[in-house]
């Protein structure tokens, strides 16, 4: 049975929100003021999740999607709105999850970062497999949806993607149940990842040979079956693997398996704004210290290197440490120091001294699960002013009130859309201690 629901808002993680009976209902692939029919496909204790059966009202801000499986497939949740609907979305569900999950209200709010390519942005993506079938997860499910093709997708990203999916149609790679691929603008050229779940004696070195600007390819193998819960290990590689990206004048490499941001250009902007808030009331010259944890490859360490006399690297990535230190000593960068830990170990073991930190800008940029534990050991030590770059606003919300609980002050926050169609976002919020 079909229920009539005015949407009120939206909620992070892709759907709407509207009420049946004063129970909330999360709807997905709607919008706000929109009225929709909808049928209760779960049902929660304290919410329900609806699909829509028919658009009863209907906003002015619905746009025709750009690809025919929006709507099956997981990977996008707002291709039907204008752009800019997007982005005002986005940002009311940052503002509102620092609000009510963290208690946090900034002093300001910096007008949102909209992309400036709201379409062929993604420079890497990690592919399903399964026979003919290469693509996403349907909504809510582990099936595959296929596709021939992603608009999401760099142009040199696409144009990879189907020549590789023609050619191991064609001549399957036995054993294959993940592709990871990149591109680099910058090059022109492309490198892939693939995940077998057994050895497999296919002509790898043909394949390569075979598809304009492939530069290169790494074989993973899981034993135990895809399903299994040993992780993928590294087997063999052939070419160039490594992808390559510059930012600010200075030039990243960095295996596809280690994190960097998938949206090369928008990551510009990212790391300008990072700066401009690490630099803030900074007088002529490099301030004393900056600290990044979960610095990845380096891609925010290297760049805070020009404002400061010395900049420290956390990460526990192993790859990732080696690949930082390769690009800090091929960018000819002075005064920085990687250093592989967990950021919370590294912070309670005493590296740096309270002394030492009183000065310090400190960015904390983790994965989407957060690091209380980090948040909590950053505050602690109190620093002058922490810069925490999220991608997940519940995350972010909780590991802020850690460490306003220490005696910090939120002075502002501002949206970045690094990720457009996609629920997706990054944020960068200010911190700063209360003396």
């Amino acid at each position: 049975m079909g229920h009539d629901v005015e949407i009120t808002g939206a909620a992070y993680g892709g759907s709407f929100v509207g009420r049946i009976e004063g129970k909330v209902v999360f709807v997905p692939f709607t919008a706000t003021d929109e009225v929709v029919s909808v049928v209760v496909v779960e049902e929660k204790k304290s919410f329900s999740t609806g699909s829509v059966i028919e658009v009863l009202k209907e906003s002015e801000l619905r746009v025709k999607p750009k690809c025919p499986v929006f709507g099956s497939c997981g990977g996008c949740s707002y291709q039907h709105l204008e752009y800019s609907e997007q982005v005002r979305v986005k940002e009311a569900i940052l503002l509102d999850s620092l609000k009510r999950i963290g208690s946090i209200v900034p002093e300001s709010v910096e007008p949102a970062i909209g992309a400036s390519e709201p379409y062929g942005y993604r420079s890497r993506a990690r592919i399903h497999i399964e026979r003919n079938r290469w693509g996403f997860y349907k909504l809510n499910s582990n099936e595959i949806v296929d596709i021939e093709s992603c608009p999401l997708f760099d142009p040199l990203l696409n144009t990879l993607f189907k020549a590789m999916k023609r050619l191991i149609i064609e001549r399957p790679v036995p054993g294959l149940y993940e592709l990871e691929i990149g591109c680099s603008r910058q090059e022109g050229l492309s490198i892939a990842r693939f995940y077998l779940d057994g050895k497999s004696d296919f002509d790898f070195n043909g394949l390569l040979s075979s598809i304009d600007g492939l530069k290169g390819i790494e074989i993973y193998l899981k034993t135990g079956g895809r399903l299994g819960s040993t992780s993928a290990k590294f087997f063999a590689a052939f070419g160039d693997t490594l992808s390559s990206y510059t930012v600010r004048g200075v030039t990243h490499l960095a295996p596809l398996g280690v994190f960097t941001q998938s949206n090369t250009v928008e990551n510009e902007r990212l790391i300008e704004t990072v700066l401009r808030f690490a630099t803030e009331g900074q007088e002529e010259g490099r301030a004393p210290l900056a600290v990044d944890l979960h610095c990845g490859s380096g891609n925010i360490t290297l760049a805070l290197a020009s404002s400061f006399e010395s900049v420290v690297g956390v990460e526990s990535n192993a790859a990732a440490v080696t690949a930082a230190k390769n690009n800090a000593e091929a960018n000819g960068a002075t005064g920085v120091e990687f250093v592989r830990s967990e950021a919370a170990s590294w912070l309670t073991a005493g590296a740096l001294n309270r002394e030492e930190l009183s000065g310090a800008v400190v960015v904390l940029d983790p994965p989407r699960g957060g690091d209380r534990a980090a948040a909590r050991a950053l505050a602690q030590l109190k620093p002058a002013r922490i810069l925490y770059v999220s991608c997940s606003p519940p995350t972010l919300a909780r590991d802020l009130q850690a460490i306003g609980a220490r005696g910090y002050k939120c002075k502002k926050v501002v949206l970045l859309d690094m990720f457009p169609q996609t629920y997706h976002m990054e944020s960068i919020v200010v911190m700063e201690r209360v003396d």
